[in-house]
């Protein structure tokens, strides 16, 4: 049987972006309409990032103006903040080692997804890439699991995030649901199979029980 193990990017698999996002934001907002913080900006982590945006404006017909300064911006700054969350790179390596097909999705656009896995150096991991979702979340994040699971054929598919909408998305594709809890995570998810506090635990849940502890 073939396994496929579809990751959300921001906070389960790269860690620090609300802290990239809070930096960017206060160099192209000159009054925010609340406090420029990586602490409120970390719930928000997974929205498109206009809807980020329009949070910190109270005049929304700018909002398309600021999008385009953020990524002009980003590629100077995001580098300096975002890393790997712990134990990523291991447990990719572990996966490929297994033969398991990986893939990210995310709100994010293709080209920024691509480029902070390269940041990060875990772009050699991931087999497939799909973001820029435009409208809901869910809906968006459901058709792009189909998508790659229509693609690449059978497989026993797992999806991790650490989000209601990651766990909402990989169950109306037909997934298994990991809750890797982060910062952004609400304290009561009802829509996860499996919860965990950490991402390198996810190995107690798809080793074959000979190499379990």
């Amino acid at each position: 049987m073939k396994y496929l193990h579809v990751f959300d990017l921001h906070g389960t698999l790269i860690d620090g972006n609300e802290d990239a996002m809070a930096d960017i934001l206060a160099r192209i907002i000159k009054q925010p309409a609340k406090p420029l913080t990586p602490d409120v900006i970390a719930p928000m982590m997974g929205l498109p990032l206009e809807d980020i945006i329009c949070q910190f404006v109270s005049d929304r017909t700018t909002v398309d103006e600021l999008v385009i300064k953020f990524r002009e911006i980003s590629p100077e700054v995001t580098p300096k903040y975002i890393r790997p969350r712990e134990g990523a790179r291991d447990l990719l390596t572990w996966i490929k080692g297994r033969g398991g097909m990986t893939a990210v999705v995310t709100t994010a656009n293709y080209k920024l997804s691509t480029k902070m896995l390269e940041w990060t150096n875990l772009r050699d991991f991931i087999d497939h890439v799909r973001g820029g979702i435009q409208g809901d979340i869910v809906t968006g994040k459901t058709n792009l699991i189909r998508e790659l699971m229509q693609n690449l054929g059978p497989a026993k598919t797992y999806m991790l995030g650490d989000t209601i909408e990651d766990m909402k998305a990989g169950h109306a594709a037909g997934a298994v649901t990991i809750l890797v809890r982060s910062k952004a995570t609400p304290k009561t998810v009802d829509e996860a199979d499996v919860e965990l506090q950490y991402l390198t635990d996810y190995k107690e849940i798809v080793a074959p029980k000979s190499e379990r502890q």
